[in-house]
């Protein structure tokens, strides 16, 4: 009798070997013979029972089948034994009374369904097992043969296949099923079972349940005869390693598929939070996504994607194919994109990479769909835009583009570059707004190569922005133009419906080619500068008129034609070098008021009966070849004894080329700190019916002004005459002191010189700074320091009339002149405020800068 209890270390044996000579555990590369395993305690032939008695079979003993066989073996539940089929020999019945840690070796052909739940147990095949195998209760399958059946392994128990597996597997609990070979059919992972493949799954699907995973490494699901589907549910997970797989995936709850150096074919549907993330892999075949699915594409993903619900495809790679994004479901892409994109009712795409759109479609009912854009986007077609639009970086729409419906907001922010090569259209209630709220440089830019059409819809062009137009803006209905920035184009017609409204505002400028006709309301005010390069029509309709405000400037080129209110207000500028007519029409009106300053270079004509004149305040109509005191050639202007004339008396002022009571040299104002008194020096070079000279003097401001003193003049004179006037100043007065002259005539009326000023220290704490001349100009003013300076840090900040500033740091009181200059060269005369501050205070003058 040999030693019982050899069998008992053959799992031992097993493993060591395993780890010595092979990636997985198997001990031999054909079937082992039964030397190997230390001889055969017992011999069973076709007929005939293990002993059970004196010298029976006993634990750890190892029985050898060595005849075909259909009668069944019983192992006597005798622990650690091994039952060794004999190579050529079939086994048709069944196994009875199988103890712990049992090994089955089958070197021949195992036929029955066999269930196995020895203990920690072995089933070795070298031969075939047809039929079904379910093992459990820890028992492992080493495979290397065939087996032709299905297979359900539980508990802790693994399957290792090296050989051919050709019916379906079933991995319950928290069991492994290793195929390192061929595995066809499918495979079902439940619970907290495991499936590794780096052999090949071929024609059979993959189903992982609960938190089964299942890892693809360096091998093959499916190929091109057949596919491997995989349907994951629950917390179950899939990784795709440097491996290929070829098959649709489902995957539902929280499961998650990961590829890495991986290639992917077939179509993708991810629902619940599900997960898909590939990384430096590739995926051919179509993506659903629904739910609060995630799809994370860190390579190239080639087909068309669907995304549902609040699901989001996020893209750092490549994406090739169509985008459909509808119902809470998110596109991020920071890769390139190429395909289609549509989204449907509050679908959002975000793309901060390069996105080429041969269809761009964004539809929806409600403004919450959004699509934005910061870096590059090219859309091909001619879409039709509703909903939320952000759009940065270079834009380009290659054919024209309609923005639609109310709620549709569309923004080019800062620093985009946007181009659209044909018509843009807003209508139903869309907006388009241009905007640059960091002041960013190069400023933000929309250039339209053909026309804009607005019926119904709002134009806001911002502050620092820039609109080029190729051809016309035509707004039609009850739309609205807001011009902020700057708009160069063709024409405007305003004329089109009623209810429609056009403002430039701020600091805005826009330049015309063409002409400008007016058939509703255009307010200008704040510093707007518009040229219209050919003609200027206000129409006859009942809410048409035009309105200047603040210190806004008109050039027109072309003839003007008046049939409605054209009124001029506040420090308003403006200059016609065509003719102006007044038409017939009861409502026609041409206003001045305040100090506007109109000039008209060729002739002026209104009805004698019809038609409005009103000139008031100090402002001035003039009909001249130029402004004073260049102007000589008076045009035609109609009479004041015409019908509706109202001419305020100077000094407001109607007529042809002004002739000047008194043409003023130099005026002067100097500072004399011993005397701390202002010493005023002016000449005139011709004088005319001019009776004396008021001078005025504004403290601080120059909202109310004072009379100090009076001097005669000559009355008539040709030749240079010199005026001086000494104000003796208090010790109260102090800051910036402002003074101007008013010349009177014989018959009362008079006009003002230009405002000058000095900066008076105070008493108690002189100022450290003097700032003249004032008024000035850029290349004249002149900053000087009045103390010794030992301040080593310095800043100069320029403040304009609206608030805007301009800001610089500064390391020697040498450049605070220098800079001054710089920063007000090119800005629009006005009254500005200088802040100068050093390491220990700081200190504030006012200038007024002249052209």
């Amino acid at each position: 009798m040999r030693n019982s209890g050899k069998g008992r270390f053959l799992p031992i044996i097993l493993f060591l070997l395993c780890c010595f000579f092979g990636p997985h555990p198997f001990l031999f590369s054909q079937c082992p013979t039964t030397a190997s395993l230390g001889g055969c305690d017992r011999t069973l032939g076709a007929n005939g029972n293990l002993p059970n008695g004196a010298g029976a079979f006993g634990n750890g003993d190892v029985a050898c089948l060595t005849a075909n066989r259909a009668n069944d073996i019983n192992l006597r539940n005798r622990d650690n034994v091994t039952l060794y089929i004999s190579a050529g020999i079939t086994f048709s019945g069944n196994i009875t009374n199988i103890g712990d840690g049992v090994t089955i070796i089958n070197c021949g052909t195992h036929t029955p369904n066999f269930t196995f739940s020895s203990l920690n147990g072995t089933y070795r095949n070298f031969g075939t097992k047809n039929n079904n195998l379910i093992v459990s209760n820890g028992v492992d399958i080493y495979n290397e043969g065939s087996i032709n059946g299905a297979v359900t392994i539980s508990d802790n128990g693994e399957y290792i296949n090296a050989g051919s597996q050709n019916n379906t597997v079933t991995v319950n609990n928290t069991a492994l099923f290793r195929n390192n070979a061929f595995q066809q059919g499918t495979v079902t992972v439940n619970n907290s079972g495991r499936f590794e493949n780096i052999g090949a799954l071929k024609r059979g699907d993959l189903i992982l349940r609960d938190n089964a995973t299942s890892r693809n490494e360096s091998s093959s699901l499916g190929d091109g005869a057949g596919q491997s589907n995989i349907t994951a549910s629950g917390n179950a997970s899939h990784e795709n390693f440097n491996a290929s797989h070829t098959g649709n995936i489902n995957f539902t709850g929280s499961s998650s598929y990961t590829s890495s150096n991986s290639g992917h074919t077939g179509n993708i549907s991810l629902n619940g939070t599900a997960n898909y993330t590939q990384t430096n892999a590739s995926h051919t075949g179509s993506a659903t996504l629904s739910g609060n699915s995630t799809f994370n594409n860190n390579g190239a993903n080639d087909g068309p994607v669907t995304i549902n619900g609040s699901a989001r495809y996020i893209s750092a790679g490549s994406q090739t194919g169509n985008v459909s994004v509808s119902n809470n479901g998110e596109y991020v892409n920071s890769g390139t994109h190429n395909g289609d994109v549509t989204t449907r009712n509050n679908g959002d795409v975000v793309n901060t990479g390069s996105m080429t759109i041969p269809n761009l479609d964004i539809e929806s009912f409600s403004s919450t769909t959004s699509f934005t854009s910061s870096n590059t986007l090219t859309v091909q077609n001619a879409p039709t835009i509703t909903g939320t639009v952000n759009l940065a970086g270079t834009i380009t729409f290659q054919q024209g583009v309609t923005f639609s419906r109310a709620g549709t907001v569309v923004t080019f922010q800062d620093g985009a570059d946007a181009t659209i090569n044909g018509q843009a259209n807003l209508n139903q209630g869309a907006e388009v707004r241009t905007r640059n709220t960091s002041n960013t440089n190069p400023q933000t830019t929309l250039t339209i190569n053909q026309g804009i059409s607005i019926g119904n819809g709002t134009l806001d062009v911002g502050a620092n922005t820039i609109v080029n137009v190729s051809q016309d803006l035509v707004q039609n209905f009850t739309s609205s133009v807001n011009i902020s920035g700057e708009y160069n184009g063709r024409s405007i017609d305003l004329t089109n419906g009623g209810g429609n409204q056009l403002n430039f505002l701020g600091n805005s400028e826009i330049n015309l080619t063409d002409e400008l006709t007016v058939g509703n309301r255009l307010a200008v005010s704040g510093s707007s500068h518009v040229t219209i390069g050919g003609d200027l029509t206000i129409t006859n309709s009942g809410g048409s008129r035009i309105d200047f405000e603040d210190t806004s400037v008109l050039l027109v080129q072309g003839s003007t034609s008046i049939q409605n209110n054209f009124t001029f207000s506040d420090n308003s500028f403006a200059t016609f070098n065509g003719d102006v007519n007044i038409s017939s029409s009861g409502s026609a009106l041409l206003a001045t008021s305040d100090n506007a300053d109109i000039l008209i270079t060729a002739n002026l004509t209104k009805p004698q009966f019809s038609g409005s004149i009103s000139v008031q305040n100090s402002s001035l109509l003039v009909i001249c070849d130029a402004r004073q005191p260049n102007g000589t050639i008076s045009g035609n202007f109609p009479p004041t004894t015409f019908s509706n004339m109202s001419i305020a008396p100077s000094p407001a002022y109607y007529g042809g080329c002004i002739i000047l009571p008194v043409v003023f040299g130099e005026f002067e104002v100097t500072y004399d700190q011993l005397s701390r008194s202002a010493m005023l020096e002016w000449t005139t070079t011709a004088e005319w019916e001019n009776s004396h000279f008021e001078i005025e003097r504004a403290i601080n401001q120059v909202a109310s002004w004072e009379k100090i003193g009076e001097i005669p003049g000559l009355g008539y004179s040709q030749s240079l005459t010199n005026y001086q006037f000494k104000d003796l100043l208090t010790r109260a007065i102090s800051g910036n002191i402002f003074y101007r002259l008013k010349q009177v005539d014989f018959n009362g009326s008079f006009s003002y010189s230009n405002v000058k000023a000095i900066a008076v220290p105070s008493t108690g704490s002189p100022q450290k700074w003097i700032v003249y001349p004032n008024p000035t100009t850029a290349a004249a003013i002149h900053i000087r320091p009045q103390v010794d300076l030992s301040e080593q840090s310095y800043s100069l900040r320029i403040i304009s009339p609206v608030g805007k500033y301009e800001y610089r740091r500064l390391t020697s009181s040498d450049q605070i002149q220098q800079a001054a200059r710089e920063m007000l060269q090119g800005k629009p005369q006005g009254l500005y405020l200088l802040e100068i501050t050093s390491d220990s205070e700081r200190e504030y003058h006012k200038i007024i800068l002249t052209n």
